[in-house]
């Protein structure tokens, strides 16, 4: 691989890891944002560290931002959410 590659592999990365936090962790969603397929996304995660470490970093902002709002309702009494 060029440097030149490597280049714009490391900014495509950078690309998706955005579309991946805009998206909240929806993998198909941020690979069509940048056009990346989840197969490459996923031999990404695999095989490069910091990637993979970026990418659990939005999953975990993720579901911090799913509790939150299900723990909003929870306090609003929405049985569904009790339950």
């Amino acid at each position: 691989m060029t440097q030149s590659d490597t280049k714009k592999t490391d900014l495509t990365k950078r690309l998706l890891i955005e579309a991946l936090r805009s998206s909240l962790g929806i993998v198909s969603q941020a690979c069509n944002q940048v056009g990346v397929s989840r197969q490459t996304f996923y031999e990404w995660k695999r095989t490069d560290p910091e990637f993979a470490e970026e990418v659990e970093e939005v999953y975990e902002t993720a579901i911090d931002f799913t509790e939150s709002k299900m723990f909003k309702q929870i306090e609003n009494g929405n049985p569904t959410m009790i339950i």
